[in-house]
């Protein structure tokens, strides 16, 4: 479940005001080596420091492993200094799952006294940098498309252009497209794609084509006909007989060619960062050239 509420309706975030390294250092009690050795209990979380989600399954596995094994020290977690009440205190932004199962374990009986930890530099920590660094890192868990497209929207908010926001995200126009209407879809089409009861392409696709009114009724007709097929989540197979057979003859233009629509799904994709380069500029280059 996302940190943020399906309207996407975010006020802007409160600017960090960085503070000093080594006196948060000082007063947590760490210790410098090749890295900052840190007691957990002196490292504190804000989950808006977080665009990720924090899935409780994944940290008692975490927590489990660490009560077996100790810390992997090879895993440091990603801080950054904030002036608050006028103390220098650290703040985890990189690494949340492994903090919150380091503190279980110590709650559980393991010896972990610290945790490695990686400090930015104060000239590198802002707002847009956490966001940025959260859509960026742990590929293995890519972000949902509710959640990207809300990270684009504080991105938006922090002043990025549209092509800062793809270039620094490595996605391309298209991607940025589809999640401009995704953000701007009724709340109830939100909640279906939350709940995953339909695809974010599949919502993208029906607003697109027939807008949000309509969209709403083409999309909550084929979750019923999903149910009732003993199926969790709807497809296009569920969507009206008039969104398969009729609207195509009626309106053959209405939805794009084969090609076009199987790339737009894969820029679409959060995975779609993860393929190489030259292979992303390429399709990017083709929905750009074949634009609908």
């Amino acid at each position: 479940m996302s940190n943020r509420p399906p309207s996407l309706a975010l006020e802007l975030l409160p600017p960090i005001v960085p503070g000093r390294m080594k006196e948060a250092i000082a007063q947590a009690g760490g210790k410098s080596a090749d890295l900052w050795m840190v007691p957990p209990d002196q490292i504190h979380y804000d989950p808006l420091d977080n665009i990720r989600a924090l899935d409780q399954e994944h940290v008692r596995h975490l927590a489990d492993l660490m009560l077996a094994n100790g810390y992997d020290r090879k895993h440091p977690i990603g801080c950054f200094v904030r002036k608050r009440d006028g103390r220098d205190i650290i703040c985890v932004y990189a690494g949340q799952h492994r903090y919150h199962a380091a503190k279980l374990a110590i709650a559980e009986g393991a010896d972990i006294r610290a945790i490695p930890v990686v400090i930015d530099a104060a000239k590198f920590v802002s707002r847009s940098s956490l966001i940025i660094a959260g859509v960026n890192g742990n590929k293995g868990a890519s972000l949902t498309p509710l959640q990207l497209a809300a990270a684009v929207a504080d991105l938006q908010r922090e002043g990025l252009s549209s092509s800062a926001i793809a270039k620094q995200l490595c996605v391309t126009d298209q991607t940025l497209r589809d999640l401009e209407v995704l953000r701007a879809a009724p709340a109830c089409v939100l909640e279906m794609v939350a709940r995953g009861e339909v695809s974010a392409t599949l919502a993208i696709e029906q607003i697109r084509q027939h807008g949000s009114d309509a969209a709403v009724a083409h999309l909550e007709a084929a979750v019923r006909k999903a149910r009732s097929a003993g199926k969790a989540r709807a497809s296009a197979k569920h969507l009206p007989s008039i969104q398969t057979q009729d609207a195509k003859q009626q309106n053959p233009a209405a939805k794009p060619a084969p090609a076009v629509a199987l790339l737009q799904s894969v820029a679409t994709d959060p995975s779609f960062a993860s393929l190489a380069a030259p292979l992303r500029q390429r399709i990017a280059r083709f929905l750009e050239t074949n634009a609908q």
